[in-house]
């Protein structure tokens, strides 16, 4: 005679190949990722040597010692094979299913490409720019439909217009049946910004078809190389780049600093490593027809 444990036990095996039975009957039937579909994944970025770098799942961040309060940590949406993710990622979504996880290995070609030591180069700490600089103000013919178009009224001797784009006074000399013949003008003390350098500069002197300004820096600034700071003397402005080894600027991380030059590595963070995610998708929506 068959014990009741045994039919219980057999019941319970049952019931749980029922259930992931049915999940896994759920889960053929659910849409398949395609190209051009958006999707909302979560993913557990990993190194080759196991750590997790990166991910949108809040618990795993914490686990891991990388929780930033300053993030959403929410499952990202993308359109795949959109060119909004590394192309082997993009690949691992093509047929995924909701509810679907998987993990997979991707090598740096289909990542964040090799690394490449030609994308690291030495930049001058230090550059000197002149004080003063001096610029040209000839006259300069403009034909008369142009100059309606671009000031909105018709060129007339002796007139002054200004020009919305630079904001400078625009005086015309003369006209005939073609051309206005105009010049930019300028006051001593007036003030503009130099577009070389994005510095503020006064006028000190008006030629004969010459103007010269006094370059005036602020004490620092932004650039795509990091943070500079000025030292002003008489005759020249010195630019120093005020950066440490380790910080990120628009055109990569500083990995070296010295007296006369950083040294600047372009490549990716990631360039040249092999990445491990594990990706699951948890909603597949197709685009409208």
């Amino acid at each position: 005679m068959v014990s009741k444990k045994l039919i219980v036990a057999v019941i319970g095996i049952v019931i749980i190949l029922a259930l992931f039975g049915g999940y896994f009957t759920l889960t053929k039937f659910m849409p398949a990722a395609e190209a051009g579909d958006i999707v909302k994944i979560n993913y557990i970025l990993k190194l080759e040597n196991g750590s997790v770098i990166d991910t949108n799942i809040q618990s795993v961040a914490e686990e891991n010692g990388m929780f930033n309060e300053k993030r959403t940590y929410e499952p990202m949406q993308i359109t795949v094979n959109a060119s909004q993710v590394i192309p082997g990622f993009d690949k691992a979504l093509i047929g995924m299913r909701e509810g679907q996880t998987k993990t997979v290995t991707i090598p740096p070609e289909d990542a964040y490409g090799e690394y490449k030591i030609e994308s690291v180069g030495n930049i001058s700490r230090t550059f000197e720019y002149d004080r003063t600089i001096t610029t040209d103000i000839s006259p300069v013919p403009i034909p008369l439909d142009a100059f309606k178009e671009h000031f909105g009224v018709e060129a007339k001797k002796g007139d002054i217009v200004k020009d919305a784009q630079s904001g400078y006074d625009i005086k015309v000399l003369d006209t005939n049946e073609e051309n206005a013949t105009v010049i930019v003008t300028y006051h001593i003390g007036q003030v503009i910004q130099v577009q070389t350098t994005g510095f503020n500069a006064t006028v000190i002197s008006i030629g004969a078809n010459k103007v010269t300004f006094r370059q005036d820096p602020p004490e620092s600034a932004e650039k795509a190389y990091g943070k500079v700071t000025y030292e002003v003397t008489p005759t020249k402005i010195i630019e120093t780049v005020d950066v440490q080894v380790g910080d990120k600027v628009p055109y990569g991380t500083i990995t070296e600093v010295n007296d006369d030059y950083i040294l600047l590595d372009m490549n990716h963070p990631l360039a040249g490593k092999t990445l491990t995610f594990t990706i699951t998708m948890v909603n597949v929506m197709k685009p409208a027809a």
